[in-house]
């Protein structure tokens, strides 16, 4: 189990979208935070990314992950 309510890594506001990639680690949207963080397989960070806005690599209110997602 990983994640707790806050706004730091690790934490979530109000995941919407998960998705797990072939090397396990999971994909999680964060419909509050407008972000995507990735967790590995132990429930580490491995990477997050995302602030609001329109431009790329902003988010507004993202709440999926498409199944096409490659590894970290």
């Amino acid at each position: 189990m990983f994640g707790r309510p806050g706004d730091g890594p690790g934490f979530f506001g109000r995941p919407k979208g998960l998705a797990v990639d072939r090397d396990g680690h999971v994909w999680v949207a964060d419909t509050s935070m407008d972000r995507v963080q990735v967790f590995d397989h132990e429930g580490r960070v491995a990477a997050y990314f995302g602030i609001h806005g329109t431009l790329p690599g902003q988010f507004v209110l993202p709440t999926g992950i498409p199944s096409t997602r490659t590894t970290v």
